[in-house]
């Protein structure tokens, strides 16, 4: 058994009796395990996330721009309105570290002098962003 109070445990070497690997030569060699943390499922996910946020909100849009199926459709537009609300302002009902979306490298294009072509409605994701706020 291994116990720490710290995050990280190191300098520990594990010996599984009964676990070989053969060589080409038939003798037998060390095995070498290592556990890890997948960051890449967590990375995939919330780009998944931004994937999804950003496909439903440009439908919505499509189908409810002056002329679309659903145009004038109230129920629909505040649904989206309430959703953007969700991504883009702050979460003071957590305890945790980050009450913004933005803290965590998920944010909307930003428009300025430079860039008011940039799409503000849909969301970006800055993995680099994502991962050293993490810490992952």
């Amino acid at each position: 058994t291994i116990t720490s109070d710290i995050s990280r445990i190191t300098d520990v070497t594990l010996e599984l009796k009964g676990v070989t690997t053969p060589d080409e030569n038939g003798s037998t060699k060390t095995t070498r395990l290592e556990v890890g943390q997948d960051t890449s499922g967590l990375v995939d996910a919330v780009k998944g996330f931004v994937e999804a946020y950003n496909t439903m909100m440009a439908k919505v849009e499509l189908v409810t721009d002056n002329g679309g199926d659903l145009d004038g459709e109230t129920s629909l537009t505040s649904i989206t309105r309430t959703l953007r609300n969700y991504v883009t302002t702050s979460n003071s009902s957590n305890d945790g570290a980050f009450k913004h979306l933005a803290q965590i490298g998920i944010s909307t294009g930003k428009a300025d002098a430079n860039s008011l072509s940039d799409d503000i409605s849909s969301l970006k994701f800055d993995e680099s962003a994502f991962l050293k706020a993490t810490g992952i």
